[in-house]
């Protein structure tokens, strides 16, 4: 009986150690890959959040320098401001809609977003 008893005492302790340690290799691989993809939020696409952010606020802004032509009158002075204007923005506005492809490098975009991509940039560049 005694050896009956230990066997089960053994084969119960085995079970809660197996079960504890796939408790812990499951939590240890939840933990890296959530740490992978903090790094990932942190290193690649809130920086492309905030760029697309900024071009945001410049096509704004190149849209302002078109209505403040209408507002402001087409004399010389207006025009040379609003033109500077314009072309500040939209070299900022074209490059910051560009660090999309950093994301499509990195394989967080799909590669079937590049078509769309090149397609935005063609259109920004007419």
């Amino acid at each position: 009986m005694s050896v009956l008893n230990n066997l089960s005492f053994s084969a119960n302790l085995l079970i809660v150690l197996l079960t504890m340690s796939a408790v812990m290799a499951v939590a240890y691989r939840s933990f890296s890959e959530q740490q992978r993809v903090n790094q990932a939020l942190t290193e690649q696409i809130l920086p492309v959040q905030n760029a697309l952010e900024d071009a945001y606020r410049d096509l704004y802004q190149i849209v302002a320098a078109g209505q403040s032509l209408i507002v402001g009158g087409l004399n010389e002075r207006n025009l040379a401001f609003q033109h500077r204007e314009f072309v500040d923005n939209s070299s900022k506005a074209r490059a910051r809609l560009a660090k999309v492809q950093d994301l499509i490098a990195a394989g967080l975009l799909g590669p079937e977003h590049q078509a769309s991509l090149d397609l935005m940039l063609a259109e920004f560049d007419r």
